[in-house]
Order: C-alpha cells, then sequence, then structure tokens
C-alpha cells in the first residue's frame, strides 16, 4: 500500500507518474511519496502494453470497493493480527493490537464501534426511542442488533 503524505488533486491516475516516452518520472514519484515507496514504484518494470488507467479494489472479485469488501478486509486483518499476537480484544486484553493494524483509520472505527455496540443498529435507535420497533426489515423475525446486521 502507498502512502502519498499529500493529496494532489492532479496526481491519481499511473499516467501522471509517467514521462511522455512512458518511463516512470523519477523527480514527479519522489517529490509525491515517502522515500521507501518511491523506490519501490521506480523498480517496477514499466509494461510496453498501452491501455487505460483504471481505478480498482483488489480486495474485491470484480475490483470495485464496497462496504462489505472493505469491513472483510478489516475483520480478516484484524483475526491475523490477533492470531499472530497473544491477546485478543475482548474484556482482559489492550486495544492496541487493534490501532496497530496497517488498515485505513475508518476500518479501525468501524471495528471498534461494532465491538463497543454504537453501529447505528434499529435496535440501537429503539432503545433510545429514535425509530418504531427495532425489528430488522429483511427479515422481521428479530431485532437488528450489531451482530444480527453484520
Amino acid at each position: 500500500m502507498v502512502y502519498l503524505p499529500k493529496v494532489h488533486k492532479d496526481v491519481n491516475l499511473v499516467c501522471h507518474l509517467k514521462t511522455p516516452s512512458g518511463c516512470w518520472d523519477g523527480l514527479q514519484i519522489q517529490k509525491l511519496l515517502i522515500d521507501s515507496d518511491s523506490v519501490d514504484i521506480v523498480s517496477i518494470s514499466v509494461s510496453n502494453v498501452q491501455r487505460e488507467d483504471s481505478l480498482s479494489w483488489h480486495f474485491s472479485s470484480n475490483g470495485n470497493y464496497t462496504v462489505r469488501s472493505g469491513y472483510k478486509l478489516g475483520v480478516d486483518l484484524l483475526q491475523q493480527h490477533l492470531s499472530s499476537s497473544s491477546g485478543s480484544v475482548g474484556a482482559g486484553s489492550s486495544w492496541n493490537d487493534l490501532w496497530k493494524i496497517d488498515v485505513p483509520p475508518k476500518i479501525k472505527g468501524f471495528i471498534w464501534k461494532a465491538c463497543k455496540i454504537w453501529i447505528q443498529t434499529l435496535r440501537n435507535r429503539f432503545r433510545r426511542k429514535i425509530a418504531g420497533d427495532g425489528y430488522c426489515p429483511l427479515c422481521y423475525c428479530c431485532h437488528e442488533t450489531t451482530t444480527h446486521a453484520l
């Protein structure tokens, strides 16, 4: 995963990091990225096949990002991290394990909120007298709790 120190509206495709001849623009890459990422990118050989750039999410089969694919990635990474460490996220452990995982902050926040039962489910909204009966609108057989919704 490559981290951009700053957001650059003009640079969002691979072609923006190449010279007109099709080689990597080393100065541009070095200016935009941290050293370790720029070295890694410049070491990638450039393909001779000319095709249009496209944005894709390689964690889904069709290349499109969905909340479901982002959530699945976060859960998978959390499970990998917890299985490699001695503890688990629970009553007796520290939340530091969650914050150390290399995933976007939104996924960490979502997992944390889900574990704390702070997700805006119909059951939680019913308890706060915001929503109707709190039952799941898909199955109508039980309350929409965090576990049921996920």
